[in-house]
């Protein structure tokens, strides 16, 4: 692990580029990475942001009340950053990457350790503190959960297609893939799909989010649950209601606006002829 903070990663940007990029005069993160960001995630915990490059570095910075972000350190992979997460006690950083691993990056003794591996990229990475493991999904169409003991992942979810984007809410697990499916998973049986539907949207979803109190949401003309997003289509449809048994897990129904006291009254006129 390196600490960084001078040079050119933390150093003072040029004053001219932050008018021509920042018209808003909004709190920049100077000199971010060298090349593109792909994943940033705060701590549940504290004013901790890390972010991760395409560089194949992961960097944390402390974010003060001024909105000024002070650069803490920073560690890398053998390939381009793709993913990161936090665990609940903000104490370790989770990061996947294009070099096909999965590593845990503990804050407090620096350590930075392999603690997954796939066929492929590993495009997303999560923490489930209520099944005390990791979970990863990769461009190899395999979503892995992995106890951080053992080099071989306690379960293993077949996917129809490569993972883009995922969203973990205990007990929901949701998952974007590339042939512009969602795939969802109830973790009492995290190595078995529920159900899978077809996106409606026209383009590749490209990120995904479950509601916090585990109602999901779909775009327009979804049939069922998640909340999907391409630049092009954001539209919120509510679906029918159902719920998944053993859980809190609900999707609320769309009831239709009732109609103006004026519309009423004309309907229940007798009509003239």
């Amino acid at each position: 692990m390196a600490a960084f903070g001078g040079g050119a990663f933390g150093g003072p940007a040029p004053a001219a580029a932050a008018t021509s990029h920042n018209p808003n005069n909004d709190v920049e993160v100077q000199n971010a990475a060298t090349d593109g960001i792909s994943c940033i995630a705060w701590s549940p915990t504290s004013n901790y942001l890390v972010a991760g490059s395409w560089d194949n570095q992961i960097r944390v910075w402390d974010v003060q009340m001024n909105g000024q972000a002070v650069p803490k350190a920073a560690v890398s992979h053998d390939g381009p950053i793709l993913c990161a997460g936090w665990s609940n006690d903000g104490a370790r950083v989770f990061t996947g990457g294009a070099d096909k691993t999965a590593k845990v990056w503990d804050l407090a003794t620096s350590s930075h350790t392999q603690v997954a591996a796939h066929d492929a990229p590993i495009k997303n990475i999560f923490w489930v503190q209520e099944m005390q493991c990791v979970v990863t999904s990769s461009w190899d169409r395999t979503v892995k959960y992995w106890d951080g003991k053992s080099p071989q992942p306690k379960g293993v979810l077949q996917l129809p297609e490569r993972a883009y984007a995922m969203d973990i809410r205990y007990p929901l697990m949701v998952i974007a893939t590339a042939d512009r499916k969602i795939v969802v998973v109830h973790m009492s049986k995290p190595t078995e799909i529920m159900t899978t539907i077809q996106s409606p949207l026209k383009y590749q979803s490209r990120c995904i989010a479950a509601f916090p109190d585990m109602t999901v949401r779909r775009r327009r003309r979804a049939p069922t649950s998640a909340l999907t997003r391409h630049p092009r289509s954001a539209t919120r449809h509510p679906p029918p209601a159902t719920r998944v048994p053993g859980s809190r897990l609900r999707h609320r129904p769309f009831y239709r606006r009732r109609a103006s006291a004026s519309a009423r009254s004309r309907a229940a006129s007798p009509s003239i002829t």
